[in-house]
């Protein structure tokens, strides 16, 4: 999507009805939804990865929902002129893009027992929800594919619980962070209030301006005529980017984050109990308010200073560093010595997760009667899997130096 003329920030790009989006219908019983997460989640072997993605596979029902109402409509649509979304249908891409649901059965093999096993786990339990969801509709498996390939990497969420296919919005790609020029949008309306009052054309308020229940993209900064419009899909990894939406945006100059990890408790960690005064210092700090939240790390995005999302472990640690200390704390805080035992934990943990890459990428580069080494053949994933190994470099990195003690002077 490219901007015609110049676009002023807060300006309305898009503004869509609620009737034009595509919502699910409910296609799994609550007892299926039930069996398909706890199976799913049963899959992931370590029992942090079950803690971290179990909010992820929770939703995962409702995206099966839209996969399935995404087939049968374009099965219904196929033969019907005056089936409402059968222009948009006409216009999605009639291919899947090059993502996990589409790469060969070893590459499916290999991330399953990669570090990044979660992401195999999750797009094999949507092909099987969406066939559970169908089961008894005449659907071919070509278009059950198509249609879980295209709500992965094209639904959007008006709140994360209720996943839909957007017209036209779901045209506009991914930037990172403050590279992304526009953003979902909704007006805030007090009962009885005229929604033309929050509406904003660029500073021209009036009449004429949508009324109804529906979603909007309103520009963040003044995007430039012949610029293109960008949307944050949110701070996805290169890994997943790749395998749930078809591309790698290292590969077209975007940015992204390292996956997020949990460092292990350390003594001076358990000694520490939260009161309501490191309560009210992490509410502030909009950390989470569980132990087990505010010792996940993510977003760690190492790259040149000039980049505005660029996150280091000052921005990555606050709130660990809030529950160490029981004060406030910022980005730039200087570390102490106290803090270091927090630092040699993260880095241990970066440590164990490059290991684990390592042991997955020597897996297919040891010479076969095949080939000489498959993950030269990995169609979809080296740049993904070289990003996120560069990543773990510089977290153990930056972790060691912060806590290695500054030299002291000599005497003389």
């Amino acid at each position: 999507v490219v901007a015609q003329r110049p676009i002023a920030k807060g300006e309305l790009l898009i503004w869509l009805p609620e009737q034009l989006m595509m919502a699910g219908r409910s296609w799994l019983s609550e007892a299926a939804r039930e069996e398909l997460l706890e199976a799913s989640l049963a899959r992931l072997q370590e029992e942090e990865d079950q803690s971290m993605m179990r909010k992820m596979f929770e939703l995962l029902p409702n995206v099966v929902n839209v996969a399935a109402t995404l087939a049968v409509e374009a099965e219904a649509a196929e033969d019907d002129e005056s089936h409402p979304f059968r222009a948009y249908l006409k216009h999605l891409p009639r291919r899947c893009p090059a993502m996990f649901l589409t790469a060969s059965s070893w590459e499916r093999r290999w991330i399953l027992e990669s570090p990044a096993a979660w992401l195999a786990v999750y797009s094999e339990a949507l092909t099987q929800g969406v066939d559970i969801a169908l089961e008894g509709v005449y659907v071919s498996a070509t278009r059950r594919l198509w249609a879980t390939c295209l709500t992965t990497s094209r639904s959007y969420s008006r709140v994360p619980e209720e996943p839909m296919m957007w017209p036209i919005v779901d045209l506009i790609n991914h930037q990172l962070g403050e590279v992304a020029n526009s953003q979902h949008w909704e007006p805030r309306v007090d009962a009885g209030s005229d929604w033309d009052a929050y509406l904003d054309f660029g500073g021209r308020k009036g009449p004429g301006l949508p009324t109804g229940p529906g979603s909007g993209v309103t520009a963040t900064a003044r995007i430039e005529r012949g610029s293109e419009v960008f949307l944050s899909y949110g701070s996805l990894t290169s890994l997943e980017l790749r395998s749930l939406y078809g591309f790698d945006p290292g590969v077209i100059g975007g940015e992204a984050p390292m996956f997020a990890f949990s460092f292990r408790r350390f003594e001076g960690w358990l000694r520490k109990v939260k009161n309501s005064k490191t309560e009210e210092l992490l509410k502030q700090g909009n950390c989470p308010q569980e132990e087990e939240g505010i010792r996940l790390v993510g977003g760690l995005l190492y790259t040149n200073a000039s980049s505005p999302n660029s996150r280091h472990l000052g921005d990555a640690l606050k709130c660990a560093r809030i529950w160490m200390r029981g004060k406030s704390v910022k980005a730039t805080t200087a570390w102490k010595e106290s803090e270091f035992p927090l630092l040699l934990a993260v880095r241990s943990a970066c440590e164990e997760r490059l290991h684990n890459w390592m042991k997955s990428i020597a897996r297919l580069s040891v010479p076969s009667k095949q080939s000489e080494s498959r993950f030269s053949q990995l169609i979809f994933w080296p740049a993904a899997v070289q990003h996120e190994v560069r990543q773990l470099e510089e977290c153990i990195r930056e972790a060691s130096v912060l806590s290695s003690p500054p030299p002291r002077e000599e005497k003389k």
